[in-house]
């Protein structure tokens, strides 16, 4: 009787001290200010079009003769080297993990914050001027729709 209440009562001790245990969080983004989500969610084409073809494959930093060319002629070719692709500057996180903004490397990036994420802390894009709020947000809710 002594070793059922025994086993009893240290399995509710360890049940109770597992569920207790603290998370690994990990580094938690600065979303950019007033950011909604858009009633349809944005797609990997919009986001090509709208963004990046015009501030990161046509500017300086990707461009034609850039030391980091951004291989992405289509929205397919963007989204194969972005979605869970492991990041050049840091092993904390991929690139893009879908859904998740606070797990993608190249949110903290275009937000300056990517020492947060182990990485560095210029600012995307290089040399230019800082992404629009309505840029910024369109690579959030991408992100946080499933990256699709």
């Amino acid at each position: 009787m002594f070793q059922r209440i025994f086993f009893a009562s240290m399995t509710a001790t360890l049940l109770a001290a597992c569920g207790a245990a603290p998370q690994p969080t990990g580094p938690k983004l600065n979303p950019p200010p007033n950011c909604t989500a858009p009633a349809t969610p944005i797609t990997a084409e919009v986001l090509y079009n709208d963004v990046l073809k015009t501030s990161c494959a046509g500017s300086t930093c990707h461009g034609g003769g850039s030391m980091v060319p951004f291989k992405a002629g289509s929205a397919a070719e963007f989204k194969a080297v972005w979605v869970d692709q492991a990041s050049t500057q840091t092993k904390q996180m991929p690139r893009v993990t879908p859904g998740d903004a606070d797990k993608s490397y190249v949110m903290y990036k275009v937000m300056g914050q990517g020492t947060l994420a182990g990485g560095t802390a210029s600012q995307m894009p290089l040399g230019s001027a800082a992404l629009s709020n309505e840029a910024l947000c369109k690579i959030y809710n991408w992100i946080e729709s499933g990256a699709n």
